[in-house]
């Protein structure tokens, strides 16, 4: 087993959360090698993923639809729900305003249709 170098134990250490797959080979060296080293150096080898939306560091996988983390998910999930309250509620009021006018006019044709009965039967 050949010696680590001083470039190889640098990149160990700034790539170590890619996995050890990933360090292995690009530095065209075992696996099980990788994870001694790591060992040896204290070292984690457990992939690491960034979000592209908030730029944290995450062990955990990214959403599969977002590609974000699961904070950054549930922040957009959060705000979409608002929007859709806020929208929901924009509708219920508009719906109500359309029942009000369309309760006047009815109001106001049946008012006209009394009228005119009422002045039917008087002047007949």
């Amino acid at each position: 087993m050949r010696p680590w170098s001083t470039r190889e134990l640098r990149y160990l250490e700034e790539h170590a959360g890619e996995g050890a797959g990933a360090v292995a080979e690009a530095l065209g060296r075992s696996t099980d090698s990788v994870e001694w080293q790591a060992r040896q150096c204290g070292l984690s080898l457990r992939k690491r993923r960034q979000c592209p939306n908030c730029g944290r560091w995450t062990f955990r996988p990214l959403n599969r639809i977002s590609g974000w983390c699961i904070e950054c998910t549930k922040e957009h999930h959060m705000a979409d729900l608002a929007e859709q309250v806020v929208a929901m509620r924009e509708e219920a009021a508009r719906e109500k305003r359309n029942d009000r006018e369309r309760q006047r006019h009815y109001s106001a044709k049946s008012r006209a249709k009394k009228k005119k009965n009422s002045h039917g039967k008087s002047h007949g």
